[in-house]
């Protein structure tokens, strides 16, 4: 009888577990490039409602303390919440809802200011309001990038600012 030896099934184990292994990274590159496309497409209508938001009342959506951050960070309790800064953004029809990350935790969640003047954004105090986002992955090549590249992990942080 001629069977396999040990040796045979361990090299095409070995095989299997490599290319599993290939499979899953690539897998991964995929998600992140996906989260991120969804970051970008969250923060571009985030910032739209709030241009919208702008010239229809000559101001924007404020924290309770001008300047303070807003943000949906599960883990930042000592910023405001965005969903209630932005709040009259869904009550007055110009988003359905507040989008949030899919990670929710930072750096990946959003970060909502007004008025702008927050220093790792290049020129803010130019802009009348500004959202921070973070990228897994891709670079958004779009909006201004963070001055702290990389910051807490992240691949990329990016200033998206109103036109305002």
């Amino acid at each position: 009888m001629r069977g396999f030896t040990l040796i045979e099934l361990l090299v095409v184990i070995v095989i299997i577990g490599l290319l599993s292994g290939i499979g899953i990274a690539s897998f991964q590159g995929s998600i992140q490039r996906a989260n991120d496309a969804k970051r970008i497409s969250d923060a571009t209508s985030i910032m739209d409602a709030v241009d919208r938001y702008y010239l229809d009342h000559n101001a924007f959506p404020l924290p309770a303390t001008a300047g303070n951050f807003a943000t949906n960070c599960s883990d930042t309790p000592t910023h405001e919440d965005i969903n209630t800064v932005l709040a009259p953004l869904v009550t007055e029809g110009y988003l359905e809802k507040i989008p949030s990350d899919s990670k929710g935790n930072w750096p990946y969640c959003y970060m909502y200011q007004a008025p702008s003047n927050y220093v790792h954004c290049n020129n803010s105090t130019q802009h009348g309001a500004v959202l921070i986002i973070a990228t897994e992955a891709s670079a958004f090549s779009s909006s201004t990038e963070y001055a702290l590249v990389g910051e807490n992990g992240s691949e990329h942080r990016y200033c998206m600012y109103s036109k305002f």
